[in-house]
């Protein structure tokens, strides 16, 4: 339903296939010629050589931040607050031991004062008439299984029992683009010319 300004654009693009390649890498070599630098931001994990190829340099220029949209959809995702509120619920009531669904709903359902996080939020996804349907709670992780959220992630025990078994995994980010400060830094439209002139 949406409408754009220009609805052709991909087929512009692709006409003009040449022009545009060239006037991306020319960006990219500007930026480079420029030292690199490197604008703080929310860094993106396994997207390490696209921001420093794609986003730096737009950046650099002045150009409003492409994954600014990305981080706005996922701060309105309701599952994505639900998953981390469980994930560390759960990391903090079972730490990395791996445990059952049903071990988890047990220890929720359990009157004390350190699982009132976890009993809140198994409610949330799973509750019906007052009880926790272990079956839907099962199916939610697994629908979320390796999704990271705040460094945390849900993962399956490969020990051998006759039901799943989770654990929460501790995931290491990935740093951004680093600088390079023994380089000479240069003006945005010094460096866009003279890489344009192929120096």
């Amino acid at each position: 339903m949406r409408v754009f300004q220009r609805p052709d654009l991909v087929r512009e693009v692709l006409r003009e296939r040449g022009k545009y390649v060239s006037a991306a890498l020319t960006l990219i070599r500007a930026w480079i010629t420029a030292g690199r630098s490197n604008t703080d931001g929310k860094s993106l994990a396994s997207y390490g050589d696209w921001s420093d190829l794609c986003r730096q340099p737009l950046l650099w220029l002045g150009c409003a931040d492409p994954t600014d949209s990305i981080f706005e959809a996922m701060s309105e995702d309701p599952d994505r607050e639900t998953l981390e509120h469980l994930l560390h619920a759960w990391y903090s009531v079972f730490g990395k031991a791996p445990t059952m669904v049903r071990d988890a709903v047990k220890q929720a359902s359990s009157c004390l004062d350190d699982h009132v996080e976890l009993r809140e939020v198994i409610h949330d996804i799973a509750d019906e008439r007052g009880d926790i349907n272990r079956r839907k709670l099962g199916r939610w992780i697994k629908r979320h299984e390796g999704r990271i959220v705040d460094g945390l992630k849900f993962i399956r025990d490969s020990g051998k029992r006759s039901a799943e078994a989770w654990k929460v995994e501790s995931v290491s980010s990935v740093s951004s683009v680093n600088s390079s400060p023994n380089q000479k830094t240069v003006t945005t439209a010094n460096a866009y010319a003279r890489a344009s002139r192929g120096e």
